[in-house]
This record gives C-alpha cells, structure tokens and sequence, in this order.
C-alpha cells in the first residue's frame, strides 16, 4: 500500500505508536514520520526512508488520572501505597518460538509473579495489583490458576480481573510501577511515576534505546528488591542516577525534550506539513 501510494504521489503519514515497532517492521517509508522523541531519528534513519521527521512525543499520557473506584478506596483506607504489577497477555508456545521470548509465555509470567510474591513479603505495607493487559478467561484458566496458587497465602496480593480497573487508572494511583515493556509504563514514567522493567528475558535490554537506560530494567529478583528499596526510599546515589536516567529517557526518547505529545500537537504537525506541500 506505502508503494502503491508513492508511485501514485499520494503523502503518507505515519507516527510512532509503539516504541519498540522498528525492531519487527523493516524499511517502511513515509513523507513524513512523527516520533516518540529526538534519540529515535538516528535509530530510525537506518531502517526506515522518511523524508521529513516531526518530534510528537507519547500522546496518552494525559489519560492517567484518579478515578474513584472502590476496591482501590478500601485499599488506601487500610493505610497501604499501592503498586501495580503490569502483564501483557498470555502467547501460547507456538508463537512465543516464532516471536521470541517478550514476556507473554506462561513461564515468564509465572516468574514475574514470583518475584511480585517475594518482593511483598519485604514491604507489608504495600499491597500489590497484578493485571494483564489482555487476557482471556477461558483460554488463558491454566495461568490464572497458576497465579492464584503462588499468591494466595498473601494478604497484600492480588490478581485483578475485573474490568471496572484501568491500567491508567492503577497507574494513576501507584507509587511505584513493576511489569512487562508496554506503553503504558512508558506513558507512567513521563507521568512522573517511578517504573521499573521487568527483563529477566533479556527482550527489552537488547533494544538500542534502552542500552543507555539500564538503570530502569530488573533481571532478577536481587535487582528487583534492591532497585524498589532505593527507589522507594527516594534518596541516595542510586535514587539520584535513577532519577537523572529517567529524565534523560523521557527527553530523549518519549517527548519533544521534555513537552509532551497530544492528539492536538498530532492535528498541529499535520495541517502545518500540508500547508507546506
């Protein structure tokens, strides 16, 4: 379709909607390319063929806001901070050997939850929130059960399932934010929540982008209980280089040097570019 739209001279546009797409989507081409932030132009001008790049920035990040829903009310009542604990979905094996390992086998999540289980027995005063991105109910019952088993001797544990609770809305609500690389925490982070990457794959560290960021990725559970304890404390040499790391991460790669993206800017970028054809 891109082809066919060049050699007919019809413009397209595009913006980059998930971070980590050029690493499965090879030599697009397009008039004009929005960003996530300025470090992606060098990254991308060896893979794509863009004549013009624009700097948009992440553009959802105004939907995390407090919502007032119940569960997490009596949550805050009992005087507990809430952290939430980000899945993806659950791949079965088949396309998890095509795909690679990106945090969505069965084994994986069942590791994050692990680590999510230990990590509450250190902070009692915490309550943790498991929630998938997508899952399905009947298909995915295996790993739900399995979940269940590892957390159910916890008091400040649990899985939620229910649709009443948005990611953004949990977000929103955490002091500090563990899961598996989505938009979402990045979306959190230029929020101005503390996030941390769970990677004990070694899917997100293999990414260019992130080679200078490492600061905000755990592997195992050591780095896990360590990095939350700085982090949580809010002070200290590691708090100060995680901080500075995450500036320079939100700078460079999800906002236009620090002003963050909208659906208004997208209509800005847009109608100024056809202006000037």
């Amino acid at each position: 379709m891109l082809l066919s739209a060049n050699i007919n001279k019809i413009r397209t546009i595009s913006f980059q909607d998930r971070l980590s797409s050029y690493t499965y989507y090879h030599r697009c081409f397009f008039d004009l390319y929005l960003l996530g932030g300025s470090k992606f132009k060098k990254i991308l001008e060896n893979k794509y063929i863009v004549k013009d790049y624009q700097i948009l920035g992440l553009t959802r990040v105004n939907l995390i806001k407090k919502k007032k829903l119940t569960f997490i009310e009596n949550i805050i009542r009992k005087d507990f901070s809430i952290v939430a604990c980000l899945l993806l979905g659950v791949k079965p094996g088949w396309n998890i050997n095509i795909g690679g390992e990106d945090g969505q086998s069965a084994s994986s999540i069942l590791s994050f939850c692990e680590d999510i289980a230990k990590l509450s027995k250190f902070y009692k005063n915490k309550y943790f929130i498991i929630k998938f991105k997508l899952f399905d109910s009947i298909q995915d019952a295996e790993v739900i059960d399995s979940i269940n088993k590892i957390i159910h001797p916890l008091n400040n544990v649990t899985l939620y399932t229910e649709d009443d609770l948005s990611s953004v809305n949990l977000v929103a609500h955490s002091e500090l934010i563990i899961g598996k690389y989505s938009t979402i925490l990045d979306e959190a982070l230029t929020a101005n929540k503390d996030v941390l990457f769970h990677d004990s794959e070694n899917f997100l560290s293999s990414m260019s982008f992130f080679k200078e960021n490492k600061l905000l990725i755990v592997k195992n559970f050591d780095d896990l209980l360590f990095k939350t304890k700085e982090i949580i404390k809010k002070n200290g040499d590691f708090y100060k280089c995680y901080s500075e790391e995450k500036s320079h991460y939100i700078k460079g790669y999800l906002t236009n040097d620090g002003i963050v993206g909208s659906q208004k800017k997208i209509v800005e970028i847009v109608e100024k570019y056809i202006k000037n054809i």
